[in-house]
């Protein structure tokens, strides 16, 4: 992915898949609160969208499953 921000990565992450957004926001366009995004191993929390990339980084995408 390229970007400089996660955001960013996110936004070429849905220019190659289409409708991958969809599935990470909601129609306000904040995250869902069963999705977590992390930078590296740190939490990006949605306000951080805006947070720096650098060549290297990785980006993870998890759903947070839940149930009893």
């Amino acid at each position: 992915m390229e970007g400089e921000t996660v955001g960013q990565c996110l936004d070429s992450l849905h220019a190659r898949f289409p409708g991958f957004k969809q599935h990470l926001f909601d129609e306000r366009g904040q995250l869902h609160s069963h999705i977590c995004i992390y930078l590296n191993d740190h939490t990006t929390y949605p306000d951080e969208l805006n947070h720096q990339t650098e060549n290297g980084d990785e980006l993870f995408i998890l759903m947070v499953a839940g149930g009893g």
